[in-house]
């Protein structure tokens, strides 16, 4: 990440758990991920939309840059 940006997430439950595919359509399992702050960094060219979708885990919204 060459420009992070520090990105605080509202409403978020702790130890919140993401499950991803290991292949779009073929059924190779899943990995997951376990979220265990509210605090993330973003590239700041990633964070020109208002709403952004973090992968596989929820929808966000930027509020104040």
């Amino acid at each position: 990440m060459r420009n992070p940006i520090k990105v605080i997430i509202n409403d978020l439950s702790s130890n919140k758990i993401i499950k991803v595919k290991n292949h779009p359509e073929v059924d190779l399992g899943y990995r997951e991920f376990i979220i265990k702050s509210n605090i993330i960094y973003l590239d700041r060219n990633d964070i020109n939309n208002k709403y952004l979708r973090l992968f596989e885990g929820f929808n966000i919204e930027i509020i104040d840059k």
